[in-house]
């Protein structure tokens, strides 16, 4: 599915009343934490300062009472906590509702347009990609190697969620190579996986757990 614009924050959509988006840059917090006698202790994460979002909405009626009602049924609709914020349909951040500027008419409208900016901010700083749908393949590696193929229904490039389990014994490393792509691409990994459990290599995420 294409990409799409998409002004949405929880389940508010407010893509048609979004008239800019603007976010800050954040950057890498300096990660000596801890100055010692013989040098510094490094923290074993990088962190990064907060994502700051700023959205300006504009929203118009008939007359000034329901222009300032449809303004207020956007901002007071917005959820509390931590919710999705949406700026393109295929990626969001995790953000807070920070709060919004004086909510006031346009200058000259005569009451019938009004402009709010409202004020957001993601402590993880990243984006994420929307799930969508996705599809399974499974396959019995032993013996090894095998080949097994998958088929992206769509038409966005994305990575794959590998998962391995030790069913017989235990695994000691792993090599999965993608023969599509030229040059081909592998994935290689020298780590034990017990018997009985499983190593999730979710490639999207940049996240390896084995448990």
């Amino acid at each position: 599915m294409p990409v799409t614009m998409l002004i949405k924050y929880g389940t508010v959509d407010f893509t048609s009343s979004a008239t800019s988006w603007r976010e800050s840059d954040p950057k890498r917090v300096n990660p000596v934490s801890n100055m010692l006698m013989h040098g510094a202790k490094i923290q074993g994460e990088a962190t990064y300062e907060p994502r700051m979002v700023q959205i300006q909405i504009q929203v118009q009626g008939s007359t000034v009472e329901e222009a300032r009602t449809n303004m207020d049924n956007i901002v007071g609709a917005f959820p509390t906590g931590e919710n999705n914020l949406y700026k393109h349909s295929d990626r969001y951040l995790k953000a807070h509702y920070k709060g919004h500027t004086e909510i006031a008419p346009a200058e000259g409208s005569a009451g019938l347009v009004w402009d709010v900016t409202l004020s957001f901010i993601a402590g993880d700083p990243f984006y994420y990609p929307e799930a969508g749908s996705t599809t399974a393949t499974n396959a019995n590696l032993t013996p090894s190697p095998q080949s097994v193929s998958i088929t992206n229904s769509g038409t966005e490039v994305i990575f794959p969620k590998l998962s391995i389990t030790a069913n017989g014994g235990t695994i000691t490393s792993i090599s999965v190579r993608n023969n599509t792509l030229s040059p081909t691409r592998t994935f290689d990994y020298v780590v034990t996986i017990a018997a009985g459990n499983t190593l999730v290599a979710d490639l999207p995420n940049f996240r390896i757990t084995n448990s």
